[in-house]
């Protein structure tokens, strides 16, 4: 096998780690970019741009976000935060809005782009109850390309989306 197949595999395979992320407590877990009902809702799931979640109609439903996993109005917050009834929207970049906006951080404190359900159930007065946690969903994969002939570093590309990273070395 030559040197920069080799190279060429690890960072491949150093990329589809990377980008699979944690486990999350679900096996088979929904990602919502549209509307969903609050009882459709489990453990795992993740409510990206475009979701709404829609109440069952019971007044005692509830969405409540960690605080200590988003940033109400640009200031990362540490107490869990009701957002009371449903629907509620996820917005650009995972915001969600009312009398304040709420932006999605993930478990390094990073700046993140969609929510996570961490406990969906029924509460104590017969209404359903979710829980959610900022994320991070991960973008489109990311392509190495190397110039033909060479293993040289500098003549290497990292690529995710329309960003270019000329020089990057990935192993």
């Amino acid at each position: 096998m030559s040197k920069r197949l080799f190279k060429t595999m690890v960072a491949v395979l150093a990329i589809a780690a990377a980008a699979a992320g944690p486990v999350r407590a679900q096996s088979n877990p929904t990602k919502y970019t549209s509307e969903v009902s609050i009882t459709d809702l489990v453990p795992g799931d993740t409510l990206a741009e475009g979701a709404t979640i829609i109440g069952s109609g019971d007044d005692d439903d509830r969405v409540s976000i960690d605080a200590g996993r988003t940033k109400e109005n640009g200031v990362v917050q540490s107490w869990w935060t009701n957002l009371g009834l449903p629907p509620t929207v996820i917005g650009t970049n995972g915001t969600i809005s009312g009398t304040n906006t709420y932006t999605p951080v993930d478990e390094n404190g990073q700046d993140g782009n969609a929510w996570v359900v961490t406990r969906a159930e029924l509460n104590d007065d017969n209404g359903f109850e979710v829980d959610l946690e900022g994320i991070r969903i991960p973008g489109p994969p990311i392509t190495v390309r190397m110039a033909e002939g060479t293993e040289e570093a500098a003549n290497w590309t990292l690529a995710s989306g329309n960003a270019s990273v000329p020089g990057t070395q990935v192993l």
